[in-house]
């Protein structure tokens, strides 16, 4: 899985300049510490509708089941992902080699690790079914199938690539939502690192702390 911050828009003056604009003021003619206090102020009080004007964009390469979990999140972000109508992406897959057992407080959640001789069994076993069925999906092209309904048969451990374009705000709601220690836990792994990405780059270091992220 692979996360790369391609563009950002906006900063934690930016969020200070759209709340102040109902009274014509902007960042600039306040302290730092008055900015901070408002940005604090505007997340505790859930006014959210300045964190939605800066704009993050980021391409993410993962398995389909963990983009699925991504887009769940639609308010405020725009979407396009590689289509296997047109091309060929049957040969990248994340495979798995750290099994867990299904939850027994969760229908939805996994639990503790598989003891190592059934790790090694379901590694096994999802490597025969990716190597079935990239020789299924080329059988198919062969016999001239079009790629629109050959990939029908492709599990939901291939990679896909993903733009994600979308608010400051919807990142944090993503954040919120998927780094929940109930969340999967490949799901987490993306987020987070998302998260760090845009924390590196030092411009919403005041709305991320606000949000506890």
């Amino acid at each position: 899985m692979k996360v790369e911050l391609l563009d950002v828009f906006g900063d934690d003056n930016m969020i200070c300049n759209v709340a102040r604009v109902s009274y014509r003021k902007i960042a600039a003619m306040y302290t730092l510490e008055e900015n901070e206090k408002l940005i604090l102020f505007l997340a505790k009080n859930n006014h959210w509708s300045p964190f939605a004007h800066p704009k993050l964009q980021f391409r993410l390469e993962m398995p389909i089941y963990v983009e699925r979990q991504i887009i769940k999140t639609v308010v405020g972000v725009d979407y396009n992902s590689v289509s296997g109508r047109y091309v060929d992406f049957s040969d990248g897959y994340t495979t798995i080699y750290a099994w867990r057992k299904q939850s027994t407080s969760s229908k939805q959640g996994s639990g503790e690790d598989l003891d190592e001789t059934n790790n090694i069994i379901a590694t096994i076993i999802q490597d025969d079914v990716v190597d079935n069925a990239k020789i299924a999906y080329q059988k198919l092209l062969d016999l001239g199938v079009s790629k629109e309904q050959a990939r029908t048969i492709l599990p939901l451990n291939l990679n896909t690539t993903m733009i994600w374009t979308g608010s400051l705000y919807a990142l944090i709601r993503l954040c919120k939502q998927r780094l929940k220690s109930d969340a999967q836990k490949e799901t987490r792994d993306v987020v987070q690192e998302m998260l760090r990405q845009v924390k590196e780059t030092n411009l919403f270091t005041t709305s991320l702390t606000a949000y506890n992220l």
